[in-house]
């Protein structure tokens, strides 16, 4: 096996005279900037800041009332709606369990004047039992 020492040298390539020297200058002029600019550290504003945060906020509040009003809107509707689902004989059941008077319904009740109109127009079908029990709590109530 041969050495490294064994191996002839010879210079296979050849560099041009004062190439090392002038290296160094090539190098510094292709590099070097004619006028420096100072990079400054740009920061975003507090609106910029704000916007980027509060947005996503705004969107998640603005969808989570959005699933609150159809979920749970339809489920809570006004009084008037709530009442026509009841029956009226469920009603004045309830209103003789209660011992709740008419005119303790009339007193909380507000009524304007075209309701007193239609109330005292209206035609109301008592039957004879109904009659009779109105008549015995009137009594009752005068003793």
């Amino acid at each position: 096996m041969k050495k490294l020492d064994d191996l002839p040298k010879k210079a296979i390539f050849e560099v041009p005279e004062g190439y090392f020297d002038r290296l160094p200058g090539v190098i510094q002029s292709r590099i070097a900037i004619k006028n420096p600019v100072p990079i400054a550290i740009r920061r975003p504003s507090y609106f910029v800041l704000s916007f980027r945060y509060a947005l996503p906020a705004f969107i998640l509040m603005a969808a989570s009332i959005f699933v609150y009003q159809n979920y749970y809107g339809a489920k809570s509707s006004d009084a008037e709606s709530i009442l026509a689902t009841v029956s009226s004989q469920d009603l004045v059941n309830y209103l003789d369990d209660d011992d709740v008077s008419i005119e303790e319904i009339l007193d909380e009740a507000i009524i304007n004047e075209i309701e007193v109109d239609e109330l005292n127009t209206m035609e109301l079908d008592f039957s004879e039992e109904d009659l009779l029990k109105l008549s015995d709590e009137f009594e009752n109530d005068q003793l």
